[in-house]
């Protein structure tokens, strides 16, 4: 959802559609109740509704820990059923899932629990769809991490080169980009 909580459709064609992930991402409330597996299976069902076979298929889950849904476990057990139905359209549909894992400290213990399993839930998700996972300890971070996660779907050989001076003179900078 963008930041007003609609669902929504992003285009990566340009840097405009990073700066509004990045934007959305920088106004998200935290409201608790944290329910990774819905927000995913609310994802591919946006996907299957409003998606084409002409574009590559990505979502980027940004989360700040682990489940928590208090002592219901009636909550929990279907969160967790979504996840499982999420991953399989995904890799079924050939759809990525990026992770982003906002991993703080609140009273010393981790956004990402108290034995690193969000960090290993979000790593098996990604792994599970070939998405990639990071770990990120300021929100300064996500725009670089958004245009790699970009370069990945677009299929680019992206990587960070040095910064070229102001000086006037003429410099070179190689950029590598794959056959495909």
């Amino acid at each position: 959802t963008d930041a007003k909580g609609n669902a929504t459709l992003i285009a990566l064609e340009d840097y405009a559609g990073v700066e509004t992930i990045r934007d959305d991402v920088a106004s998200v409330q935290y409201s608790g109740a944290t329910g990774i597996g819905n927000a995913v299976f609310s994802a591919t069902e946006l996907l299957k509704a409003k998606s084409d076979n002409e574009h590559a298929k990505a979502i980027i889950l940004f989360t700040d820990g682990v489940n928590d849904f208090g002592n219901n476990q009636l909550a929990l057990s279907e969160c967790d059923s979504n996840e499982v139905n999420a991953i399989k359209w995904a890799k079924d549909n050939n759809c990525y899932i990026y992770c982003v894992g906002y991993d703080y400290a609140e009273n010393g213990v981790s956004s990402m629990g108290t034995n690193g399993e969000g960090l290993l839930k979000l790593q098996n998700i990604s792994n599970s769809t070939n998405g990639k996972f990071k770990a990120i300890h300021n929100i300064s971070e996500i725009e670089q991490l958004l245009i790699e996660f970009l370069a990945d779907v677009c299929d680019l050989n992206y990587k960070t080169i040095a910064t070229i001076p102001g000086d006037g003179k003429h410099h070179e900078c190689p950029i590598s980009i794959s056959p495909s």
